[in-house]
């Protein structure tokens, strides 16, 4: 017999510290209606494609996490192509946790 393929919801840590993340993971997208969409493709600025609301995983708007970066508060993204970059999930989860640690012994 095999066993359960399913990894119980704790396991994230164990199998997810591989991935790379893109700054679209991290930081909240708002929805773009097709008119939007339109009106951006005309103009050759924006998103031009359609899209719901997205709630990054750190749930900052773009000019937040910017400012992080600009600042040395955010860990520095690994350098993938001349205009690629990514983050490490481990590295994003241990800053994450870093404030949950302040918060807890404060």
């Amino acid at each position: 017999m095999h066993p359960n393929p399913v990894q119980p919801l704790g396991s994230y840590r164990d199998t997810d510290d591989w991935r790379l993340l893109a700054k679209s993971d991290l930081v909240n997208l708002p929805e773009v209606t097709l008119e939007q969409a339109a009106a951006n493709r005309a103009i050759g600025r924006g998103p031009t494609e359609p899209r719901q609301k997205f709630t990054g995983l750190l749930n900052l708007s773009d000019a937040q996490f910017d400012r992080l970066r600009s600042e040395g508060k955010f860990p520095p993204p690994l350098k993938i192509g001349a205009r690629m970059v990514r983050w490490r999930a481990h590295t994003v989860r241990q800053w994450i946790e870093s404030f949950a640690n302040e918060d807890i012994a404060a």
